[in-house]
């Protein structure tokens, strides 16, 4: 998303006066916006990080698509974890909360899997990128099949 592009290459010039554009002090003009070219070039990279993340929100459907344009893999999925697997049950207590977990933590609310092709690192990758999605109350893992 652009909305509008800087060409510092092309400012200089138009900011010299014409009879003052000789070949030594345009190079010299171009070398002194190097850094400042380095800077928006830092500065849009980040914007478009920005833009992409506020794309998406924390449902987890939203998250498996993120995940998948980010990383460039389409068999990356996630799973919701069973409650049945994990042993544990919920109590409700109608007087005081309308519900509360008895004892145990909920290890995991989701699994996000990733093809067994994948280095670790680029499973690491990615559950540091699912991190900006999920809400601090969940928990999720990520493993391979």
């Amino acid at each position: 998303m652009s909305v509008f592009d800087v060409s510092f290459e092309k400012l200089s010039v138009e900011l010299t006066p014409t009879f003052l554009r000789n070949p030594l002090l345009m190079a010299f003009l171009r070398a002194k916006g190097a850094p400042i070219r380095r800077i928006y070039r830092e500065f849009r990279r980040q914007q478009d990080e920005v833009f992409f993340l506020l794309k998406y929100n924390s449902s987890t459907r939203n998250v498996e698509l993120a995940l998948r344009q980010r990383f460039n893999e389409p068999g990356i999925f996630i799973q919701n974890a069973d409650e049945s697997a994990t042993g544990i049950t919920t109590v409700h207590l109608p007087e005081y909360l309308p519900f509360y977990l008895d004892g145990e933590i909920r290890v995991d609310d989701f699994i996000i899997w990733v093809p067994r092709r994948q280095p670790a690192r680029v499973r690491e990758a990615i559950a540091t990128f699912a991190r900006l999605f999920v809400l601090p109350a969940f928990q999720f893992s990520v493993r391979e099949f």
